[in-house]
């Protein structure tokens, strides 16, 4: 994980959206929670399909999980821009792994949004963009 955030808020941030990732890399998807607002919405790639809500969110992280074999996943070049009690954050990834007996390695940049609910960092929103295999 590289980083360029600069204030603590812009560290928290980034250190929440790591552990996000380190959960459902380490196999441990559940783990996610601690980090979705109770609303959270994921975007498709291409912005026509929405999921709800944590629950559903976890789960979809919980069923790649199930069904992939992840070799390496890598983030790098966080941008985490902060307004008030939102926060926009962008990095780049690179995962390989196994699927359906077929190897993937991808790469693009996730991008989600946060909001401080209680003193903490959730995020409310999130999306793929420019995916590449």
């Amino acid at each position: 994980m590289t980083s360029n955030a600069e204030t603590p808020e812009q560290q928290e941030i980034t250190r929440a959206l790591h552990g996000l990732n380190q959960a459902w890399v380490k196999g441990h998807p559940d783990q996610i929670a601690n980090y979705l607002h109770a609303s959270v919405v994921f975007a498709s790639p291409d912005l026509r399909q929405r999921m709800f809500g944590r629950e559903d969110c976890v789960a979809s992280y919980a069923e790649f999980c199930t069904r992939a074999k992840i070799h390496s996943f890598n983030e790098s070049a966080y941008v985490v821009d902060v307004i008030g009690d939102t926060a926009v954050v962008t990095y780049e990834f690179e995962i390989h792994y196994e699927m359906n007996e077929k190897t993937h390695r991808e790469t693009g940049h996730d991008l989600f949004v946060f909001t401080r609910e209680g003193g903490e960092w959730k995020a409310v929103w999130r999306t793929i963009v420019g995916l590449k295999e």
